[in-house]
């Protein structure tokens, strides 16, 4: 017996035929629908043919097909649709000015979201693209017990053989090369460019998209591996792949091309434009990061706990402590810096940027229904109407639910457009690193209309039910006025909108406070440049260094001859991230403890304009590149409570094995060499410059465009195949509050945007309380009142919603920005005219939203008014 006979298609698609299909209709179809399933069960599974089963009978349920609705006229289901469809354009239509708002007011509304919203789920979603990531982790150490976490070269430094731990399945050791430390060469042209010298376990770790070569490309030697931009930028239209190009660092090598990623995405925090096999030198000069690969049941406190003592052997670090932190807590927790990562975080940024975006949802929201609602008020005499006609509660009700899926379909499409059109704008005007995602972005825009739109149904319908027949086509006063739970929502939109506008207020006047603020030093002016790359390994008394040290002293003196230059050193940027050595007072029984350093050469202070407070600083005559003697900044005299610098030595154990006593020459006043976020920390400045270190030119103000002309010049002489690049102290600033201006700016155009909201609302508001209240006015005016009168009695309601509004938000946002301002130890103070001047604006853009209607109602003739309808 075949086991399919007793196999019976689902019951629910006929019973669903049953109740919808003419019944004239309902044998034919039934008898077909049994053969069709007999047909299916013989060619498929019986689970698929039961699916194919339900599709067919669905595919059934066609207008023609459809029973008609019981009532006093027959009306198939669809053609009630289509009815509805021309109710709701005819709506559209006599009322578009309505209409037009609230469909401009989602669309832009919903679209700032979700501009807001893909940033967000960016950085949610960052590193995650790695299968992995949850199972990487960094090997960090502590010299000692007060110093900062770092992730240094721990297998080397203290002789760690990962393969022992059974806990490990693989180790990975990575370099990174600025772009000015290395070059690749092409044809003999140079492009500077990010690269990482990876061992070729790279791949096993990260999951970057090789569109070209394998995961195994890096265990060749003689193998190197491009990003796709970077390829196009060296080899243009050229097909790169197996084509030979060279490096130049500390290390020289002929490599070829074996492998091609693609784009590195925007929700990577790591970044690179091509990889080197580490294992192709035998050194390189870089500290580099080890990485981890754990197994799935890998406990990390037990492990640290296992491996935290076993620095300790290295007598340089005896109170040494080594551990691991997951690679994916990096980013947001940023434990240090390292230039392995290309961006961090900024948790406080992440959740602001969630409040701004709900916010600006919230705002959309009570616009749309406050306008949605108005404009069903407007229609209440047309729903009384019908109801006397016959139409039941449920008709009025799918005539609103049709209403808004038009608003649904066009909003959607519209704002998808829209989308795709600001993205780019969006991205590059605040400076955002974000990819494009079409799909994703339309999901999500749908996903909001679709929550904006079925709230707004859900208001309507509770309308409705409330209307009372003989009530709506009478008119009553009571039934048109606006709810006064329209009025709070709108009380609650504005109050969000002064909160969003002071807090734009107070990010821009504390962002112009650090970009103006005296850091103590000279920073008008300045350029820094790198002429030299770094010096290949073993270079030393080779001819290659000796016509460095030739070119290199050419290069100063031609620069110190230009008669636009006012002075010229060597060495950091004071707004360069400071590298951290571990410092302690000779003889003390403190142990070491990171501080922040800096290399300088004698003519520093003359450039930046240091005021030394004691001792001196660095000469040519009297000290040698290299030499023990330290100048430090008050904070550092402080830390280690030194009075007398004569009398107190320094020694580290960051730069040799051996114990070298540094003797403390000078101290300069405190100077802002980070974010104004932080204080004044301690720093150690040391004369430890080489030919490859940073040259640093102040020019005379209004000649750098003459300067920077000359040092091309000079630049293309040295190096005839490479690329000219600086940059200004000016612009380093800009970058170190980069994060602060992008905030701003986010806040200012969804200030606006929400402003423009509220007072679209509002404006709605005014013009259907002027059409409502025209008679009023008329018989008002017959009675002596003159046209000022009449403004203030309609702007009063209003303007009281927006003094409320302002009296509620003034102390949450005084509150939120003053939780904000703690996080920089230099801040601005929150001046009452801030939030007087924002009462203000939006004061002011209110009555201007609705003087159009009260004063075109109130200069109205009063004939006019008593004869309107």
């Amino acid at each position: 017996m075949n086991s399919k006979e007793h196999i019976y298609p689902p019951k629910w698609p006929l019973k669903l035929l049953r109740g919808l299909v003419k019944p004239r209709y309902l044998e034919e179809i039934e008898g077909d629908m049994e053969e069709v399933f007999t047909d299916y069960l013989e060619a498929y599974s019986p689970a698929r043919a039961k699916r194919r089963y339900i599709i067919e009978t669905l595919k059934l349920l066609r207008p023609s097909l459809l029973r008609g609705m019981s009532g006093s006229y027959q009306l198939n289901y669809f053609g009630m649709f289509k009815l509805m469809v021309k109710s709701a354009t005819r709506n559209y239509i006599k009322h578009r000015m309505v209409a037009t708002m609230s469909l401009l007011t989602l669309i832009f509304g919903v679209v700032c979201f979700q501009l807001i919203n893909a940033w967000l789920q960016n950085e949610q979603s960052m590193d995650q693209f790695h299968g992995k990531s949850d199972r990487i982790h960094i090997a960090v150490a502590k010299l000692n017990p007060k110093a900062e976490l770092s992730p240094l070269h721990v297998q080397r430094i203290f002789n760690l053989d990962y393969s022992k731990f059974p806990q490990i399945e693989k180790s990975l050791i990575v370099h990174t090369y600025g772009e000015d430390e290395i070059k690749l060469i092409k044809d003999e042209v140079a492009f500077g460019g990010k690269a990482l010298i990876a061992d070729s376990t790279f791949f096993d770790f990260f999951d970057f998209e090789l569109i070209r070569g394998d995961e195994l490309v890096l265990n060749d030697p003689s193998s190197i591996v491009l990003t796709q931009e970077f390829a196009e930028r060296v080899f243009g239209n050229e097909d790169p792949m197996g084509k030979l190009v060279s490096i130049r660092c500390d290390q020289t090598g002929t490599y070829k091309v074996a492998g091609i990623t693609a784009n590195i995405p925007s929700n990577s925090s790591i970044s690179f434009d091509f990889i080197v096999p580490r294992q192709s030198k035998r050194f390189w000069r870089r500290m580099p990061q080890d990485l981890l690969l754990a197994n799935y049941s890998f406990d990390r406190e037990a492990f640290n706990q296992q491996i935290e003592s076993l620095g300790r052997e290295n007598a340089r670090f005896p109170e040494s402590q080594i551990s691991t932190i997951p690679l994916n807590t990096v980013y947001n927790d940023r434990p240090f810096n390292i230039s392995l990562f290309a961006k961090y975080g900024d948790s406080t940024s992440f959740q602001t940027m969630q409040f701004v975006a709900a916010i600006i949802f919230l705002i959309t929201l009570i616009s749309f229904v406050n306008l949605q609602s108005t404009l069903q008020l407007t229609l209440v005499k047309k729903l009384g109407v019908k109801q006397v006609m016959g139409a039941s509660k449920f008709d009025l009700g799918f005539e609103v639910v049709v209403s808004r899926l038009l608003y649904f379909l066009v909003a959607s499409g519209m704002a998808f457009l829209l989308y795709q059109f600001t993205f780019p704008w969006f991205v590059n005007t605040i400076g955002l690193s974000l990819d494009p995602n079409p799909v994703r972005n339309l999901f999500n825009l749908l996903t909001s209309i679709g929550v904006i739109v079925i709230i707004s149904i859900i208001t309507s319908l509770i309308q409705i039910s409330k209307i009372k027949t003989m009530q709506a086509i009478s008119g009553e006063a009571n039934m048109l006025k606006i709810p006064r739970s329209q009025r709070v929502m709108t009380t609650i939109q504005y109050s969000v909108t002064v909160l969003l506008l002071v807090a734009t207020s107070v990010v821009f006047l504390q962002l112009r406070f650090m970009l103006n603020k005296d850091t103590g030093l000279n920073q008008a002016n300045i350029i820094k440049t790198d002429f030299f790359e770094l010096s290949p390994n073993g270079a030393q008394d080779s001819l290659a260094q000796q016509n460095m040290e030739r070119q290199f002293q050419y290069v100063m003196s031609r620069i110190e001859e230009q008669p636009n230059v006012l002075a010229v050193s060597q060495g950091s940027m004071p707004n360069d991230i400071a590298y951290q050595n571990d410092w302690k007072v000779v003889g003390s029984q403190d142990g070491y403890n990171s501080v922040n350093s800096m290399s300088v050469d004698p003519h520093y202070r003359e450039l930046f304009g240091l005021q030394l407070v004691k001792g001196r600083f660095f000469t040519d005559s009297l000290d040698t590149n290299n030499s023990p003697k330290l100048v430090i900044n008050e904070a550092a005299m402080k830390y280690w409570g030194i009075d007398d610098i004569g009398q107190v030595k320094l020694t580290t154990n960051s730069r040799s094995n051996e114990s070298v006593s540094y003797t403390i020459i000078g101290v300069v006043k405190d100077y802002h060499y980070e974010h104004l976020s932080q204080k004044i920390r301690p720093l150690v400045l040391s004369y430890y410059t080489y030919m490859d270190s940073d040259i640093l030119i102040r020019v005379k103000p209004e000649k750098q465009a003459e300067v920077l002309a000359f040092l091309e010049g000079l630049f293309q002489e040295i190096n005839p195949k490479a690329f000219f690049t600086y940059t200004t102290m000016e612009d380093q600033i800009a970058q170190q509050y980069s994060k602060e201006q992008q905030t701003g700016k986010i806040y200012l155009a969804l200030s606006i945007v929400a402003l423009l909201l509220s007072s679209v609302g509002l404006f709605t508001f005014a013009f259907h309380e002027t059409k409502r209240r025209t008679k009023e006015i008329g018989i008002r005016k017959v009675n002596g009142a003159n046209a000022s009168n009449v403004f203030w009695l309609l702007s009063r309601s209003f303007l009281n919603s927006i003094i409320i509004a302002f009296i509620l938000a003034c102390p949450v946002a005084w509150y939120l920005m003053k939780q904000w301002l703690d996080n920089f130890a230099y801040r601005v103070a929150i001046s009452w005219w801030v939030f007087g001047l924002v009462g203000l604006v939006v004061t002011m853009v209110a009555l201007i939203a609705v003087s159009w209607q009260t004063l075109r109602v109130a200069y109205l003739n009063p004939v006019d008014s008593l004869r309107y309808e």
